[in-house]
């Protein structure tokens, strides 16, 4: 957190102070529910933070990601590699980019999954490259070569986080002649970045054939300590290209540590951005082209790669695409009992809290978190992870967990989950929930304890695999869908429920046939394709289809099947007026029709008119709820918004009422912020609670009240300085700071923090009559006020402020009163007493 806003401080300088002839670039932030990435107009990023919760903020890219072109124009000298980005900003350097912007970048796009695409255009009169993005649910992850490409044996990996940037780089010839040599360079650096490696081995899975990475890693210092991670985590980011690279380095992005290259300020003297530019040509670079593995003393860890592109003519163009990937997981040191958590702990739903009764050797935990549909399962049945279920399900939507352990590990783990309590069907008791595990053959029953207050199950493992949350309800029912006629259309989700789970059917029409409705024993139940409810008991459902014969049809499906319903299918003549509509589902809400993936209303209710066969799906997105709820409930207000889709910025402001302060964002009794304004991407539902203290009022008097007067005092809010100051007037001396009676201080100045209300008063005494009685000749008794032992005599030749010395002599008590008997050093004739 505290490393993000440093660089976000960095960044406004960096902007404020772009040297003249380099314009400030154009930015979009492409987000999803678990990170986001801000890119400029030349593709160049230094901002890519978490969207966890707990770690909001925190980032995994400082500097840099960014892109580099090298060349040749027929009958000119070679163009040596020229980056597109004109400036880094952390560390803050010019480069040697000559591109300027001809589209600023922009998001243009969302695609199936509602993730963004975005898009810009650069030239410099050469060539234009054109860049596209796209944010990508690959659902299972993409792998990452963990292992250096020299490495002996069948190497290593890890599957990335489920989301992923593809970055599309379109390169045209716009010089007039041909070009030749064209090569592309691509630079990253992680923040976290304490060693890396290349990898160019085949791993299954998306993307698996994209298999010349570049993986770097590194424990985050700035998360060490915190509350699920006291060991820290541990980052994975990477890149991969599907062309063999023609040169690769894993090595420096500057050196910690050197002064030169404190990763601050200026550019580094050293790394891997220099071997680019020199194109691994002359020592020391062309030394370290080829190195596939690094992990040095001193951070900090970069890698690049090169790819020849070819020879183009006058307005040939070429394409190639590189994707980004990462993957966040706890770190877990040796020991026992060992405790952290995962996705933000059990505290957010989703997340998960682990306790290792012993770990041998030190390791990461990895988990990923998933509200799955139907098509989300059958994608991670598909790819492996898991068999299809043996158990009745609870919902349409499965909460699972992919976890597992880098480290070696003995006897049991003890695991919270934090379910999503937006899942359960409507009734349905929490406490008949479980857990199930795939222990790689098979579904095992784990059971659990529920704790419905925090929405938690905690379970005892002995591995970490799959987990998701199912329903012990021994009372099972069976669902049965089939389409009529048999040959007109199928039918999805029929299969064994628990007692009141949540069944969806889904109905899909075959070529010349149109969806009519669902019956059950003969009486329709619904119009819509996609059918909810909850069951009870046994059901016998059926699909009715009919010929489209010489009408145009309109079908409607939901999209996901479990977001809602829609209604509207039927057989139309040519330019009728047709009307669809969509009703979303408790947890969803309507997002847009679609026709053949293009948005055409975002009205649930959409009226047309009919001249092709058509089919409209209604797009529906997750809707979570945030409760924010004042405490007490006096204390203040708060103003947010109740609801959001996954991956928005939801924003909640704390407003204190006259008499409170602002204290601290809570959930589930954990710190959330201290800032009055809390931001964070929503990726699920969530209460939190705003606590206000109330304003500390601090009184201060005199005593008695004509001998002096205080300042400071007044309302503070709590936990700020307070200082108090008692000011004697003439004829009296402070003697002490008193509260209820007891002595608090004896010095005029008193500093406190404000923790609670508090009065105090300041105590005076009047000055001692100084009086001559009956002295012996040449002495001096001065009597004063019962109570002022320990004070001090002083005495002058003048009244001038400076001049006064102490007496050696202390006060004494002399029968039931108080005097001191003095001789006067020669020429001091005044006296005033001095409290010590």
């Amino acid at each position: 957190m505290k490393r993000f806003l440093n660089a976000a401080m960095i960044l406004g300088v960096a902007l404020a102070t772009t040297p003249a002839g380099i314009a400030s670039p154009g930015r979009v932030t492409l987000t999803n529910p678990d990170w986001n990435i801000t890119l400029t107009d030349y593709g160049y990023s230094d901002f890519m933070l978490d969207n966890t919760p707990g770690f909001e903020g925190r980032e995994y890219l400082s500097g840099e990601w960014g892109a580099a072109v090298a060349y040749q124009v027929e009958g000119r000298p070679a163009v040596t590699p020229t980056w597109l980005e004109p400036r880094f900003i952390f560390p803050d350097w010019t480069t040697n980019s000559n591109f300027t912007v001809v589209t600023p970048i922009e998001q243009t796009a969302t695609n199936a999954e509602g993730l963004p695409i975005a898009e810009s255009v650069l030239s410099n009169g050469d060539l234009r490259v054109s860049l596209r993005y796209e944010i990508l649910d690959t659902v299972v992850g993409t792998p990452m070569g963990t292992a250096a490409a020299s490495s002996a044996g069948n190497g290593s990996e890890l599957h990335s986080n489920r989301y992923v940037l593809k970055q599309t780089c379109t390169v045209t010839n716009i010089s007039g002649a041909p070009i030749s040599g064209l090569q592309l360079f691509q630079l990253l650096h992680g923040l976290n970045a304490q060693r890396g490696q290349y990898d160019d081995r085949v791993y299954a899975g998306p993307f698996g054939s994209m298999s010349h990475d570049v993986t770097l890693s590194g424990i985050d210092y700035w998360s060490i300590g915190a509350a699920t991670a006291p060991s820290g985590l541990e980052d994975f980011l990477a890149f991969h290209a599907s062309r063999v690279p023609s040169a690769f380095e894993i090595g420096h992005y500057g050196i910690e540590g050197n002064g030169a290259d404190d990763h601050a300020v200026g550019k580094p003297s050293d790394g891997v951005h220099l071997s680019i530019e020199a194109n691994w040509q002359g020592s020391p670079y062309s030394s370290r082209q080829g190195t596939d593995w690094f992990q040095p003393s001193n951070r900090w860890v970069s890698g690049a790669q090169r790819w020849e592109m070819g020879n183009l003519a006058a307005d040939q163009s070429v394409s190639m695409d590189l994707v980004m990937s990462l993957r966040t997981g706890t770190r877990v040191d040796a020991g026992t009992e060992v405790r952290g958590g995962c996705n933000g702990g059990a505290a957010f739903p989703g997340g998960v809290d682990f306790e290792f009764s012993q770990v041998t050797q030190n390791g990461t935990c990895f988990s990923q978190s998933a509200r799955a549909d139907q098509d989300e399962i059958s994608t991670r049945i598909a790819e492996g992870q898991f068999q299809a279920f043996s158990f009745p399900t609870l919902s349409g939507i499965t909460q699972l967990w992919q976890m597992q352990f880098s480290g070696t590990s003995s006897g049991p783990i003890d695991l919270t989950f934090a379910y999503d309590p937006a899942l359960l069907p409507q009734g349905f008791d929490p406490q008949l929930l479980c857990v199930r595990q795939f222990d790689g053959q098979a579904w095992q029953n784990l059971g659990g304890v529920v704790d419905t207050n925090h929405h938690t199950i905690r379970v005892r493992a002995f591995s970490l695999t799959v987990f998701v949350i199912g329903t012990s309800n021994e009372t099972i029912f069976n669902v049965q869908a089939q389409a009529s006629p048999s040959l007109a259309g199928s039918t999805s989700g029929a299969a064994e429920y628990a007692d009141g789970a949540s069944v969806t059917l889904v109905a899909t029409s075959a070529p010349g046939y149109v969806f009519v409705n669902w019956t059950e024993n003969g009486t329709v139940v619904s119009t819509s394709p996609s059918y909810n409810f909850v069951t009870h008991g046994n059901h016998q459902l059926q699909a009715n289809f009919v010929p489209v014969g010489e009408g145009l049809a309109v079908s409607t499906r939901s999209q996901p099947a479990s977001g809602g319903s829609t209604s509207g299918d039927g057989v139309h003549d040519s330019g009728d007026s047709v009307t669809v509509h969509a009703e979303a589902n408790p947890g969803y809400k309507f997002s847009a029709w679609l026709l053949n993936g293009t948005p055409v209303s975002s009205d649930p209710t959409h009226t047309f008119q009919i001249n092709a066969d058509q089919l409209l799906v209604a797009s529906f997105k997750p809707f979570y709820t945030v409760t924010a709820i004042p405490e007490p409930r006096n204390g203040g207000e708060i103003l947010s918004d109740p609801a959001y889709e996954p991956g928005q910025l939801a924003v909640l402001r704390a407003r204190a009422n006259p008499g409170y302060t602002f204290l601290a964002w809570t959930q589930n009794g954990s710190p959330v912020s201290s800032d009055p304004t809390l931001r964070y991407t929503v990726t699920g539902n969530r209460t939190l609670i705003a606590s206000f203290v109330a304003n500390t009022v601090i009184n201060a008097t005199a005593s008695p009240d004509h001998a002096g007067f205080c300042t400071g005092a007044g309302v503070q809010e709590p936990g700020t300085p307070v200082a108090l100051m008692a000011h004697a007037n003439p004829g009296y001396i402070f003697l002490r700071w008193t509260e209820n009676g007891q002595t608090v201080s004896t010095e005029p100045s008193l500093t406190f923090a404000a923790a609670e209300s508090r009065n105090l008063s300041a105590v005076f005494v009047a000055l001692p009559a100084l009086a001559c009685e009956s002295p012996a000749p040449g002495t001096l008794a001065f009597h004063w006020p019962v109570g002022a032992n320990g004070w001090i005599l002083q005495e002058s030749a003048t009244l001038e402020p400076d001049s006064w010395v102490d007496s050696t002599r202390q006060i004494e008590v002399v029968a039931d009163r108080n005097r001191v008997v003095v001789v006067p050093e020669s020429g001091k004739r005044f006296f005033r007493l001095r409290h010590p």
